[in-house]
């Protein structure tokens, strides 16, 4: 009856550790794969971290559906959806794909999402790869998020829609991805750099108030040279100064993209900003509670299909010097070096569904905190168990005078270290060799993960 009761016991004491322990582990287990074949692609879905569940399925398929009316492709889109924890205050959802594919025949060699040069090349790139990199589409779904399952209701104010989340991560992985991002270390004085030293598909398209190429602003010697700052603090400030356009001259398209004074790594450029003309968007940087929007609008089609013709060069090219993007400036910033590492460096170009204030703990804290809580846990069981015996042992005319006192651990992280820790999954330029299709020169890239 005893060793029952302290049983019992140690499982109490322990289970809220052992809940923690297994929240901060992937979910591995497989539950099933899914079909979307629509009118204009085929998406085949693989799905992680869940039971096998009917009210996650529905959603899932009627958003994969979607897609597979609105995405153009003749090649078969493998999809990776994991249902796992990403904590209560962190984001609804991340997309990223691991592999880009470099544009060699083009004059900026871009980099291009997989799935997108797959739509071009008609041909199933990595299809010869294994594992993660098999995939041309990766999403992570957070479990912990109450979401809205009812494909045929409006979520209530306390829910979030899965089905546009799903939409919104899945273009992340098509097309809603660069390789501009900021280093900001100064504050006053970010300095703009491209991942890699090359542009994505989507960077050649960026253009300011005047329809003009923003990535020539590291060309620009001219106004460097007027305004006494670096190519890249120009750059930087174009990404940052509210007037940041998709421009594709050729169509007429011109989309305002969300680019705030202040850079947000995981919101600004590769989202389309609502607050120019009150567009709803899939593609908007923040989804709300009760919001729901469950259309791939002619806007993002319009967009797509100036990314998915290689002919189309992307924005114009104006005379040197542009405009200043600070036309207001009062005094000139003094010139700054760029960052030790402009190569193989997170790039900000995945975007989150988040809610405001992202932030959690990193997993290897919260398994160091978990280790540390279970000896704690521990060592209070054994010193409730030498209290029992030698409660029992005065009561035989014994004395004990030993004593164990379990430790609590606090642990702090940074948001530097989230996201070092979050890029370094989801963004790994790839470089496996090789790959010549038609006339459309496309190389898969392959390399190493991102320095610190």
């Amino acid at each position: 009856m005893r060793c029952a009761l302290l049983s019992a016991l140690l499982l109490t004491v322990l289970q809220p550790v052992f809940a923690v322990f297994a929240a901060s582990i992937p979910d591995t287990h497989f539950a099933t794969t899914l079909m979307s074949a629509g009118n204009a692609s085929t998406f085949k879905v693989d799905v992680y971290g869940v039971q096998n569940n009917s009210q996650l399925f529905a959603p899932l398929q009627h958003a994969f559906d979607l897609l597979a009316d609105a995405w153009t492709s003749q090649v078969l889109v493998n999809t990776r959806v994991v249902f796992t924890q990403l904590g209560p205050s962190h984001a609804l959802a991340t997309g990223g794909g691991v592999l880009f594919v470099r544009f060699d025949a083009s004059p900026h060699r871009e980099l291009v999402p997989i799935a997108a040069a797959e739509a071009i090349t008609n041909a199933d790139l990595n299809a010869h790869l294994s594992g993660l990199d098999r995939y041309d589409v990766l999403v992570k779904v957070n479990k912990a998020t109450p979401w809205h399952l009812d494909i045929h209701s409006q979520p209530p104010h306390n829910q979030y829609d899965l089905i546009t989340v799903l939409l919104h991560e899945v273009y992340h992985n098509l097309l809603f991805s660069g390789a501009v991002s900021l280093h900001t270390s100064t504050p006053n004085a970010p300095h703009a750099f491209l991942l890699d030293g090359y542009p994505a598909r989507f960077d050649l398209f960026l253009a300011n108030a005047q329809n003009c190429a923003v990535l020539d602003y590291l060309k620009d010697n001219q106004l460097s040279a007027n305004t006494n700052t670096t190519n890249g603090q120009l750059l930087a400030e174009a990404v940052t100064n509210r007037h940041l356009y998709f421009h594709d001259p050729t169509s007429g398209v011109r989309v305002p993209l969300y680019a705030p004074e202040s850079y947000a790594a995981k919101s600004s450029i590769y989202h389309i900003d609502a607050s120019h003309h009150h567009e709803i968007s899939i593609m908007n940087h923040l989804i709300s509670a009760g919001f729901q929007h469950r259309v791939i609008s002619n806007q993002i089609l319009q967009m797509q299909a100036a990314l998915l013709n290689p002919e189309n060069p992307g924005a114009n090219h104006c005379p040197f010097p542009l405009s200043d993007p600070v036309p207001h400036r009062t005094s000139f910033s003094s010139k700054l070096a760029p960052p030790d590492a402009v190569g193989n460096v997170p790039t900000s170009s995945r975007g989150d569904a988040s809610r405001d204030g992202p932030y959690h703990v990193p997993r290897w804290a919260i398994i160091a905190a978990c280790g540390v809580g279970a000896l704690a846990c521990v060592s209070l069981t054994l010193a409730i168990f030498a209290a029992v015996a030698r409660h029992v042992k005065i009561r035989n005319g014994l004395s004990s005078q030993g004593m164990m006192h379990g430790r609590t651990a606090s642990v702090a992280s940074s948001q530097e270290m989230l996201v070092d820790h979050e890029f370094t999954v989801d963004h790994v330029i790839c470089d496996v060799g090789d790959v010549q299709i038609d006339a459309y020169d496309f190389r898969v890239v392959q390399g190493t993960p991102p320095r610190s």
